[in-house]
């Protein structure tokens, strides 16, 4: 798994597995945002299920795919994410592009 901080409280990466999340939790990562719709690409691990195995390690799962252009809605709940956090906070898509996308939009909301 790539990581690419983007601030000292927010990073970015491409689809995340279930193996990468203790490493996650040890680092101070304290919520990851999926900003993949489910069954996007074959093989892509359902967000429920990355989710439910964070849960293990006190890692708080939040979904805001996006799909196509930034949605005002989904930057309020980003906003709120980032406020929310106790630690570091992670964003997850494909490539990375749209969870730093949609950061750029709600950092100057949180």
């Amino acid at each position: 798994m790539n990581l690419r901080k983007l601030s000292d409280k927010y990073s970015i990466a491409e689809q995340i597995q279930e193996h990468d999340l203790a490493g996650l939790a040890e680092s101070g990562y304290s919520d990851v945002v999926c900003h993949r719709p489910d069954d996007e690409d074959p093989g892509q691990p359902a967000f429920a299920r990355l989710s439910e195995a964070g849960s293990k390690y006190q890692l708080r799962f939040h979904h805001i795919p996006m799909t196509s252009g930034v949605d005002r809605g989904d930057v309020v709940r980003m906003a709120d994410v980032l406020n929310g956090a106790s630690g570091r906070v992670l964003g997850y898509c494909r490539t990375g592009m749209r969870s730093e996308l949609l950061w750029k939009h709600a950092k100057d909301t949180a």
